[in-house]
């Protein structure tokens, strides 16, 4: 059945993406009107967030965060067949100088980005960077083997190194010690888990008492790597910007959570700025952390 579905799929996304979006905005208005997917989530975690919008604003700005939802999964489906070429129209760079420094003085770099605008495409950043740097994007495996192998394949294809996150210690320490260059993708705005909570940083993030994962500050501070921070832009339907901002480049000089607390902040910054591009279907504030 799912090989059905797949080869389905994969005709579809021949299509020019321009020729998706009504689809996408037929999909957004089901999953938001009729099957109301996660509703109550989504608008506790709005109003909760943004405290001085009124009902008629949080309702609005609902909308917008479905439609982009579906946006992003159709534009993530429609890259099994985008070319180098598309991809680096589609999805454009600034501040790679800041990259090339970090990388001149350090043996790799951590990028610190969230589930913010299109995030998939964030896999193909190699085939937009001049220098021939290694590229580690850390993922954790989808629950479905058959659509995990298949954004598996898609990823591959665009040069850069599939670590899952189970893996990831292991290959860290590999690349170190044999000298390997290049930087390392990291999401770091999942919910952590409950099983480690002497692993979280508790900050205040936009209005609320937030816990946020510290993995890649420890990480950074163990091999002494620098952090980025990559703030992405929705353009417009199917074009963004990532532009690249150094957040340490002396990580074992700073103290227990400060990482984590520039990350947070300069994240905050941009849903404050663009809220409907944040992935608002996680629960995120979960009332038993």
């Amino acid at each position: 059945m799912f090989w059905i579905f797949y080869a389905f799929l994969w005709l579809l996304m021949w299509l020019p993406l321009p020729l998706l979006y009504p689809l996408s905005d037929f999909c957004a208005l089901l999953m938001y009107h009729v099957l109301r997917y996660r509703r109550k989530l989504v608008r506790r975690n709005l109003t909760q967030s943004f405290p001085e919008k009124s009902l008629k604003e949080i309702k609005r700005l609902e909308w917008r965060v479905y439609r982009n939802f579906v946006d992003v999964m159709i534009e993530s489906m429609y890259s099994i067949h985008m070319s180098k070429k598309e991809i680096k129209r589609r999805l454009t760079y600034s501040g790679k100088e800041v990259l090339d420094e970090a990388l001149a003085k350090k043996q790799a770099a951590f990028i610190m980005t969230a589930h913010n605008g299109n995030y998939e495409w964030l896999t193909g950043a190699k085939l937009s960077f001049e220098k021939d740097y290694n590229y580690f994007t850390i993922y954790r495996a989808l629950s479905n083997k058959h659509f995990d192998k298949v954004m598996m394949d898609v990823r591959q294809r665009r040069h850069n190194v599939n670590i899952e996150m189970h893996d990831l210690m292991r290959k860290l320490d590999e690349n170190h010690n044999n000298g390997v260059t290049g930087f390392y993708g990291m999401i770091a705005d999942q919910k952590p888990s409950r099983k480690n909570p002497q692993h979280w940083h508790w900050t205040t993030f936009l209005h609320q008492d937030t816990p946020f994962l510290t993995g890649t500050e420890f990480l950074a501070r163990k091999y002494d790597y620098a952090v980025l921070y990559a703030r992405m832009s929705k353009l417009g339907r199917g074009r963004y910007h990532c532009h690249l901002e150094m957040l340490c480049d002396e990580p074992t000089l700073t103290s227990p959570g400060e990482i984590t607390e520039k990350y947070a902040r300069r994240l905050e910054q941009d849903l404050m700025a663009a809220p409907e591009a944040w992935l608002w279907t996680h629960n995120r504030w979960r009332k038993d952390l």
